[in-house]
């Protein structure tokens, strides 16, 4: 009987959809002809022999191929006859493979590295060889060369992000001209399996549960956040939600960046377009901007909001300073009043909100719609053990840059540590303590969170049935924790 290794799982970001994939490969294996054992690798890249493959149910996904990640497994060694050999290296267990089925959607498998690694060991696999799965990777590519060989293809358009950048409004037209709808959009060399369908299923479930203010910026992956934010919203009567977007950075040319009247007043209609809405509720200032005098930015959020392209206009992380020189000016000359502002503010960040704002935050009546109370994934504790691929800190280079000069430092880890203990000691997840202890705070109108995916959001939403479980006790203890951190980098900056 042959063996088949069916290989599941991965780095990519469809780690998900090649578990479903898997599913259903193992399910439909004829075991009259074929021993089949299941490999899943986990979005670490570490390899698991699962010794009773298991179908079990996802919210998201539907079923998927369970990983258990028992054992440490490793490649062990290859001999011509072309069998692959795992060993697990704590219990010497070793097992053999007689071809490899990979089942891994997305990098690593389908643009051809898998299959280069299955080769070198001289292992059978089932699919396209290294150059077929490289060049059907990459969509364009792909599609030149069937169209080059008289097979036809659906019409199609490549964009680099450079194009996209300089001239997003003009793709746009040409693609609604050229291809027109339905139309998908794909990234060019990775996977795809993901996309609007998925912001469709989180925004959903958000607005069925009771959330009914989505948050957006213009700067968001170049528009593309507008354009998905908008699709999504469609399906909702648009009385029942509340949608912001922020300006500051539409490009990178000058009139393209800042607060100024002409950019203000021309990113906002570029906005609603990519949203396909007649105005939004609300718009922010996305950042204070040092070469734009305050009355300016004033002004034309007034004609903004006088003119039906937004009902409330604010601001995001502008100092109090540069808050009371527009409140100053708002008075003297009649002009509607910014309403919000949107500052960071988490456990670990606390300063802007507590010191820097709170004093005018009542005598202006602001409210705030803070961001980043997960501080991009530290608090929910995934990164005590090392970052792992596709989170934040591995694919944008800001992130990833300052996890490179050490920003993970024992002080920290130890400091999410002892969050985390706090949070089994009240009986909800870091992440949920971490969102609850932001709602504590009377100041705070709402908290803007992200997720990727359902299950995100269902832990996340919990927060709010749980913050009254953050006493003045938990409270306290909290407050020691990050002082405690707080005092050792006040030391090692001194």
């Amino acid at each position: 009987m042959i063996t088949v290794g069916v290989l599941f799982g991965g780095r990519s970001g469809e780690h998900e959809v090649s578990r479903c994939s898997a599913a259903s490969v193992v399910k439909c294996l004829d075991r009259k002809k074929y021993e089949v054992i299941a490999i899943g690798i986990d979005k670490d890249g570490r390899w698991y022999v699962q010794d009773e493959p298991e179908i079990i149910d996802d919210p998201s996904f539907g079923r998927v191929l369970s990983i258990h990640k028992t054992g440490n497994w490793f490649v062990n060694h290859y001999e011509r006859g072309g069998k692959l050999f795992l060993t697990d290296a704590d219990s010497g267990r070793e097992i053999t493979v007689d071809v490899v089925f990979p089942v891994v959607h997305g990098t690593f498998c389908e643009d051809g590295t898998l299959q280069g690694l299955l080769e070198l060991a001289m292992v059978p696999y089932v699919g396209a060889d290294v150059a077929g799965s490289a060049i059907g990777m990459d969509k364009d590519a792909a599609k030149r060369l069937l169209r080059d060989s008289g097979i036809p293809v659906v019409p199609w358009k490549m964009y680099k992000k450079t194009e996209w950048l300089e001239s997003s409004e003009n793709i746009l037209e040409e693609i609604i001209g050229d291809i027109g709808f339905p139309c998908f959009i794909k990234p060019c060399n990775t996977g795809s399996s993901v996309g609007i369908e998925k912001v469709k299923e989180c925004v959903k479930y958000a607005f069925d549960n009771g959330v009914n203010f989505f948050d957006t910026a213009e700067v968001y992956e170049n528009g593309t956040a507008e354009i998905l934010m908008g699709e999504a919203l469609r399906e909702f009567p648009r009385d029942e939600y509340v949608v912001s977007t922020k300006i500051f950075w539409s490009g990178e040319k000058p009139n393209q960046i800042g607060l100024s009247r002409k950019h203000l007043i021309e990113a906002t209609k570029n906005s609603l377009k990519r949203m396909k809405l007649d105005y939004v509720d609300l718009i922010y200032a996305h950042r204070p901007d040092p070469d734009t005098p305050v009355e300016e930015t004033v002004l034309a959020m007034d004609y903004l909001v006088r003119n039906g392209f937004a009902f409330y206009w604010g601001t995001s992380m502008w100092p109090a300073d540069k808050l009371i020189e527009a409140y100053e000016f708002v008075e003297k000359n009649y002009c509607i009043a910014p309403t919000m502002e949107q500052p960071v503010y988490n456990m670990l960040s606390r300063d802007f909100v507590e010191n820097e704002l709170s004093r005018i935050v009542d005598k202006y009546s602001i409210g705030l719609t803070t961001f980043a109370p997960l501080s991009s994934g530290i608090l929910t504790g995934k990164y005590l053990k090392g970052i792992e691929k596709g989170t934040r800190f591995d694919v944008d280079e800001w992130f990833r840059n300052r996890a490179e000069e050490g920003m993970f430092s024992k002080d920290l880890h130890y400091t999410i540590e002892k969050l985390s203990g706090i949070a089994d000691e009240i009986g909800c997840t870091l992440s949920q303590m971490s969102l609850a202890w932001c709602l504590k705070n009377s100041s705070v109108s709402s908290i803007i969170f992200g997720a990727s995916s359902v299950d995100q959001m269902k832990e996340n939403l919990k927060a709010a049935e749980i913050k009254d479980l953050i006493n003045e006790a938990v409270m306290d203890k909290i407050n020691f924790v990050v002082t405690e951190l707080q005092e050792k980098e006040k030391d090692m900056a001194e």
